[in-house]
């Protein structure tokens, strides 16, 4: 597969070029903050940029980490339109989502899920997770469990956060086994994949500093001894987010940055 398309035209080649570039992370990145910070109208079209780029990358790519970035970002670029916080919406998440956009953004998913699968039978992957699955593969099939039963003593628990968890447990365990196996087979991942986590801290932070920009103006921003008081934090919501969820994406990048440097 890798053979076949090094031969492609000088046009495959470019794209192959960028993709293995660290400017497709960057630029990526800049995308997905831009897109994390709209509604409906702004992320539908940006998820829809993101999901030529995984198709570009199945077409033309000789080596498969450029899927790293997607797989990094492409959570960061959904968007909210509701204005009403997740505290208020009483365990439905789907309340900050018009059910158009976010069925948009699925089908997408789908499509691009498909056109990976497709690739990963020509080029063996499939094949290869299923003689490896890495140190850690049962150690994920446990926490599919756990996605699955999240919540399920709770007296807010509703039949349908099984399928919110089945999804949850799906993207974890798909994207696992795809991480592992390119890992193995692809050049300088390391580094490249530092490079994303970096540009994925890096937008996530973007979308912060927007955030935090938007928050003092509306007078919402209140600190206590040098810290944000409970309500300021509970205020910083992201399409994609709550704050601990928020930090988590930021600390990512510090050990990538420690190994770049």
């Amino acid at each position: 597969m890798k053979t076949a398309l090094c031969s492609q035209s000088g046009f495959a080649r470019q794209i192959d070029r960028y993709l293995n570039s660290v400017w497709y992370p960057v630029c990526l990145g800049a995308l997905c903050a831009f897109s994390g910070l709209g509604g409906s109208s702004r992320y539908t079209v940006c998820m829809g940029l993101i999901a030529v780029t995984v198709l570009l990358t199945v077409l033309f790519a000789t080596d498969m980490k450029p899927l790293f970035a997607p797989m990094l970002m492409s959570f960061c670029a959904l968007g909210k339109d509701s204005e009403e916080s997740y505290a208020d919406q009483v365990g439905d998440v789907m309340l900050s989502y018009h059910g158009w956009a976010f069925a948009f953004v699925i089908g997408l998913g789908i499509l691009a899920v498909l056109a990976l699968l497709l690739r990963f039978w020509k080029d063996g992957t499939l094949r290869d997770i299923w003689k490896n699955g890495g140190r850690c593969g049962w150690s994920i099939l446990i926490l599919d469990v756990a996605f699955l039963c999240n919540g399920i003593f709770s007296a807010h628990w509703l039949p349908i956060d099984l399928a919110y968890g089945a999804l949850m447990a799906f993207g974890f365990t798909f994207f696992y086994f795809i991480c592992v196996s390119i890992a193995r087979q692809g050049e300088n991942v390391a580094k490249y994949a530092c490079q994303c986590m970096v540009c994925t801290s890096g937008l996530g932070a973007a979308q912060i500093l927007v955030l935090f920009l938007q928050l003092h103006g509306q007078g919402q921003l209140a600190f206590q001894a040098g810290m944000l008081t409970t309500d300021s934090r509970n205020a910083i919501e992201l399409g994609w987010g709550i704050s601990t969820s928020i930090s988590a994406f930021l600390v990512l990048g510090i050990p990538a940055a420690f190994y770049l440097a």
